[in-house]
């Protein structure tokens, strides 16, 4: 196999920088990616889309009276902006989403150690609650949170314009216990905003079948305050070496090398190229990503969004190779996810990390935490998985879903039924107050 140890680790170290949706950087990474392939004599392209970014330009919460303070939070992207005075209101402390809780927050900001999503956020609307406050980071982090905290955004489809920040753990759980009974004041002033941005696409054509496609995919994105270096700089680079392997040895099948943004976002990239090339699924036997490798100790992972028959013929080749995976019909929360709801076989091969081990979405995804021999590991093995379709003499891939793979699907739309469900009833209490 045409993997190159060195090359590898180089061009990782070449991406290990922030690579946030729709920014310069990202551009940059993406530059960087389809200059690789242009120099190895393949054309390669930038396909843009467009993308809602939310900015935070003012964020702001302080504890009134003779014993006030100001803490450190982080306003959370898409829930929505205060007046510019803010909100004055008294606090409550609420352990989660339960009824018997939330009788209590009429008129008050909510402070919450549970998960605010888009959902919890229109309950505690509807009960008079003025906005939130979650928690970010854990209890024994480093001052670089508090200088460098990463914003976070609402998940849920649509803001329901419920204003929330969120703040350190250990500052929760000081102004829970030294300040009951005292009134907040809470500024945000967010601000949402079309973004562009981009996935790099590469084909190298088949010799004996180029009607077939077989399409690898990784995300190139980061989080904010993160080089990214294993989530998912790996993923990008163990597809790279894929490119320069069948570069040299040119595959039966045509492969195709689509290098997502977006992914941190809510698989956005993904999901744009989907739609934009909807025809062209239809050539595709087989999707596999590649999120996180490389990392020294943890465990592999083989997530198929495929039927049973792909997923025992994967089982049996890890014994055979002599590797172990956590292997299972799923959808995993990577690009190969938007493939399979647009009805393309798909699978992801990364590997997560043993509890207490290398993390993701925060400064501490560095460089140093991987290893370049586990890395060439990892991508040769992926690649030897990979090479088995490319070349195989006739398809091996079934062109159907697993019930259980489906039914995972079908839930999915559901929830997002729901939320948008919520969201025009939201819609209609606005226009009817106005």
């Amino acid at each position: 196999m045409s993997i190159n140890k060195e090359r590898a680790w180089e061009t990782l170290k070449a991406l290990s920088f922030e690579r946030v949706t729709g920014t310069e950087d990202e551009k940059r990474a993406a530059e960087l990616l389809k200059s690789i392939c242009e120099k190895a004599g393949v054309e390669a392209w930038l396909e843009p889309y467009e993308i809602v970014q939310t900015s935070i330009d003012k964020v702001e919460l302080s504890v009134l009276g003779e014993n006030g303070k100001t803490y450190n939070v982080i306003g959370v992207g898409g829930s929505g902006s205060t007046p510019d005075e803010g909100i004055v209101a008294p606090f409550v402390y609420i352990e989660d989403a339960s009824d018997a809780t939330l009788g209590y927050v009429k008129g008050k900001i909510a402070v919450t150690n549970g998960m605010v999503n888009a959902k919890t956020c229109r309950r505690l609307k509807e009960l008079g609650a003025l906005a939130f406050v979650s928690v970010h980071g854990g209890l024994w982090d480093d001052e670089r949170l508090v200088k460098e905290p990463r914003p976070k955004d609402m998940r849920g489809k649509k803001s329901p314009e419920f204003p929330g920040v969120s703040m350190r753990i250990e500052d929760m759980e000081a102004l829970v216990r030294d300040h009951k009974g005292s009134e907040l004041r809470l500024v945000i002033k967010t601000e949402r905003q079309m973004v562009t941005a981009h996935n790099v696409v590469a084909v190298i054509p088949g010799a004996r079948m180029p009607e077939e496609e077989v399409v690898l995919t990784a995300h190139y994105d980061s989080v904010r305050w993160s080089s990214g270096a294993w989530d998912n700089a790996t993923g990008s680079v163990a597809i790279m070496e894929m490119f320069h392997h069948y570069l040299a040895n040119k595959p039966d099948r045509t492969v195709r090398f689509v290098w997502c943004g977006s992914e941190e976002i809510g698989l956005k990239g993904s999901e744009k190229y989907c739609e934009a090339h909807k025809d062209d699924l239809k050539k595709i036997i087989y999707n596999v990503n590649f999120d996180m490798l490389g990392n020294t100790l943890g465990q592999r992972y083989f997530a198929c969004s495929a039927c049973e028959e792909v997923l025992h013929a994967f089982q049996f080749f890890a014994k055979v190779k002599g590797i172990a995976f956590n292997s299972k019909l799923e959808l995993a929360s990577s690009d190969s996810t938007s493939f399979a709801k647009a009805g393309v076989p798909s699978s992801t091969i990364g590997k997560g990390a043993p509890r207490g081990g290398a993390e993701i979405h925060s400064y501490h995804d560095m460089i140093e935490r991987l290893d370049p021999d586990t890395l060439y590991r990892d991508v040769n093995f992926s690649l030897e998985y990979v090479d088995m379709v490319v070349n195989a003499a006739v398809n091996p891939i079934p062109k159907e879903l697993s019930k259980t793979v489906k039914e995972k699907i079908d839930q999915a739309a559901k929830r997002m039924a729901e939320i948008d469900g919520e969201e025009k009833k939201d819609e209609k209490k606005d226009e009817e107050k106005k």
